[in-house]
C-alpha cells in the first residue's frame, strides 16, 4: 500500500458552504445530519499511485485536522439560449417532449451544458427529484454509451429558499460536477468528454434530505431495512434513462460521488450491486457486513488520513471486508486532501494529478 502525500492545490482554504461541504463550516466536526465531504490518498490492491514526495510519507497522528483544500471555483457565466429541439437527434428528443414515458421530463439545455430534468415516482404520486443530464458531445445514435451518475456532496443540496436556478448553478458550477460535462478552466484538468463522450447525470437531493440515514461524522453504519427516497429515486433514474435512451450502454454505468455521496455511492452499490460496472466512493463510509457481493465489482476508493468530517476508517472499513471476502479493491488514501480527496482524484486541483489514470480507469470498466 503507498502513500500519496505533498498534495497542494494552489487554493489553500475552503470557504464554509463549498464544493462538498455539510452546510456547516468547512472542516468543523460538530455533530451535523447525515451528509458528507472529501480528502487525499493511499493505494491498495492496484497498480500503485506514485507518491509526490520522493522520501516516505508517514500518516499523520490524530492532531487537530488541517484546513482542507477546495478545488478553484468556477466564474458562472450567463446562461446561453438553449438549443432547439430540432437539433437534438431524434433518439433523444423523448426526454424533451411530454407526457414522459417513464416519468422524466427535462428542459432543452443551453449548448455543450446540462439539461436540467425532474424525474416523478410513479409508485409513489407526489415524489419527485430534480436531475442534470449531460449528452455525449459527439452523440451518434449508432453508437452506444456509458452514463456516469454522480452523487454529490451535501453541501450542493438544492434549497426551498433558492430559485430552480440558484440551486441548479449552486451545483453545476463547482468544478467536481462541471468536470464531467463541459468541462473547467483549470490548469491540468481532464477534458472528459473530448476522451470519454458519456452521459453524465447528477441528481440533486432537496435539503434537509439525505442519501444515507447517518450524520456524516459516523463512519462506518448498519443498514437500515430501506434505503432512503433520494437514494431510490437516484437509481430510478438511471433505469427510467435506460428504457428511454437505447444508447446507454447497460454495460457500462458507473456510480461515483464525494462525501454525502460518497456515502451514497457505497450504499448504492451494495444495495445494487449487479446494476454498475465499476464504483468510485470518495470520502464516506458504508455498512462492511453486507460488502461481500462487491468482491467482484471494479472499485476504486479515495479518501484522505487527516479528512476532519468523515472517519478514514470507514473507507478503511469498507476496503478491508471486500478484501476479506476475496475481493481487490483499489485505494488511494491521499495524506493531506482533508475533506476534499475529490480534487485530486477527479484532477481539478490546477495541477497534475497523482492518480491521472483514473478516467481511463474508470470507462475501461465493462460488466
Amino acid at each position: 500500500m503507498a502513500v500519496l502525500g505533498g498534495f497542494l492545490p494552489r487554493h489553500l482554504a475552503q470557504p464554509s458552504g463549498s464544493a462538498g461541504s455539510i452546510g456547516t463550516v468547512a472542516g468543523a466536526t460538530a455533530a451535523v445530519p447525515p451528509d458528507v465531504t472529501p480528502e487525499s490518498a493511499r493505494t491498495s490492491t492496484a497498480a500503485p499511485a506514485q507518491a509526490l514526495n520522493p522520501t516516505p510519507v508517514r500518516t499523520p497522528a490524530r492532531a487537530t485536522p488541517a484546513a482542507s483544500p477546495a478545488a478553484p471555483s468556477v466564474t458562472p457565466t450567463p446562461t446561453p439560449a438553449p438549443l432547439p429541439l430540432t437539433v437534438l437527434p431524434g433518439a433523444l428528443r423523448g426526454l424533451f417532449e411530454p407526457p414522459a414515458e417513464h416519468g422524466i421530463t427535462c428542459q432543452l439545455p443551453p449548448p455543450d451544458d446540462f439539461a436540467s430534468c425532474r424525474f416523478s415516482e410513479s409508485a409513489s404520486p407526489g415524489l419527485s427529484m430534480t436531475f442534470y443530464l449531460f449528452l455525449p458531445q459527439t452523440f451518434d445514435p449508432e453508437r452506444r454509451y456509458p452514463l456516469v451518475l454522480l452523487l454529490e456532496g451535501g453541501g450542493e443540496r438544492a434549497d426551498a429558499t433558492n430559485t430552480a436556478e440558484q440551486n441548479r448553478e449552486k451545483l453545476l458550477t463547482d468544478p467536481y460536477a462541471a468536470v464531467w460535462g463541459p468541462g473547467v478552466a483549470i490548469p491540468d484538468a481532464p477534458q472528459v468528454q473530448r476522451d470519454h463522450p458519456s452521459f453524465v447525470v447528477i441528481p440533486q437531493v432537496a435539503s434537509p434530505q439525505f442519501y444515507m440515514p447517518v450524520p456524516a461524522n459516523t463512519g462506518s453504519y448498519t443498514f437500515a431495512l430501506q434505503p432512503s427516497d433520494a437514494l431510490r429515486m437516484a437509481k430510478e433514474i438511471v433505469d427510467a434513462l435506460q428504457q428511454d435512451v437505447a444508447q446507454i450502454d447497460p454495460d457500462r454505468r458507473y456510480v461515483t460521488g464525494l462525501s454525502m455521496g460518497g456515502y451514497g455511492t457505497w450504499e448504492m452499490i451494495e444495495r445494487w450491486p449487479d446494476e454498475f460496472a465499476a464504483a468510485a466512493p470518495i470520502c464516506g463510509g458504508g455498512d462492511p457486513s453486507q460488502a461481500a457481493p462487491l468482491a467482484d465489482l471494479p472499485i476504486w476508493a479515495f479518501q484522505s488520513a487527516d479528512d476532519p468530517i468523515v472517519p478514514v476508517q470507514a473507507t478503511r472499513d469498507m476496503i478491508a471486508a471486500i478484501e476479506a471476502a476475496g475481493g481487490s479493491p483499489r485505494y488511494t488514501e491521499f495524506t493531506d486532501a482533508g475533506h476534499g480527496a475529490w480534487v485530486p482524484a477527479y484532477g481539478i486541483g490546477g495541477m497534475p494529478s497523482p492518480v491521472s489514470d483514473f478516467y481511463a480507469w474508470l470507462f475501461a470498466q465493462h460488466k
